[in-house]
């Protein structure tokens, strides 16, 4: 009965943790205001490049993170040609906690998990 009762809702709650790291990432991007830049459904737009197939990219959730944290200082092959063509440079993604980041980062590597 009790005992259960607490495995039942201890299995819950790590059901619902684990479900809710799917959509943080599209959540984060909503929140930090990507989408201005890089579009609705990461499409890119006038300002900011397309954020598709950024998995081909990047090797790792952690190359991305730190990338986000710091994109003046973190280059990468590649990015600086595509920021020629781009008006606005990459802002540095602010006010978040290591886990968080490495939750955008992750789901921009695969936004199929939890499409926007």
């Amino acid at each position: 009965g009790r005992m259960m009762r607490l495995v039942s809702g201890l299995l819950g709650a790590m059901l619902l943790a684990t479900g809710c790291g799917v959509h943080q990432g599209s959540e984060i991007y909503r929140d930090k205001q990507c989408h201005s830049c890089h579009g609705n459904h990461l499409e890119g737009s006038p300002r900011g490049p397309s954020l598709l197939g950024l998995q081909e990219d990047w090797a790792s959730d952690e190359a991305l993170a730190a990338y986000l944290r710091d994109p003046e200082n973190s280059k990468r092959e590649g990015l600086e040609v595509s920021s020629r063509f781009f008006k606005l440079r990459m802002m540095p993604v602010e006010g978040l906690q290591e886990q968080e980041m490495l939750i955008l980062a992750s789901w921009l590597r695969d936004p199929t998990a939890a499409p926007l």
